[in-house]
């Protein structure tokens, strides 16, 4: 354990890029590279090790827990913000009186705009 450490350690930051949870992951790699420690060919423990951190880590990128929490530092989630209700309500009315603007617009614009603006129909 403690000759490849470092490269487990290394694996796993690259992929996760937080430390702690990159901790998190070198330690279970090495507690399932122990438990299953009878698998591992002869001559190949530092490859074997380095796929073990990377499965480890893919399993953890694919988590209902790492898709649902944002961890601070983590820019690759980031939650989107609601704007205030106020910010909604005035958008909701500029929106409705531009709907009404283009109902008194004049034909042909009138109903051009209604279709491709309010309907949103895309032409054919």
């Amino acid at each position: 354990m403690i000759q490849y450490e470092r490269l487990v350690y290394t694996v796993c930051f690259q992929m996760v890029r937080d430390s702690a949870a990159a901790a998190d992951l070198a330690q279970e790699t090495f507690l399932s590279a122990y438990t299953h420690r009878d698998n591992c060919p002869d001559g190949y423990i530092r490859q074997w090790l380095a796929r073990i951190a990377a499965n480890k880590c893919k399993d953890y990128l694919q988590s209902a827990y790492r898709r649902r929490t944002v961890l601070p530092g983590d820019e690759a989630l980031p939650l989107p913000a609601a704007p205030p209700p106020e910010h909604q309500a005035i958008a909701r009315s500029e929106a409705s009186a531009i709907a009404d603007m283009i109902r008194d617009l004049k034909e042909p614009y009138r109903m051009v705009c209604i279709l491709s603006l309010i309907e949103e129909k895309k032409p054919e």
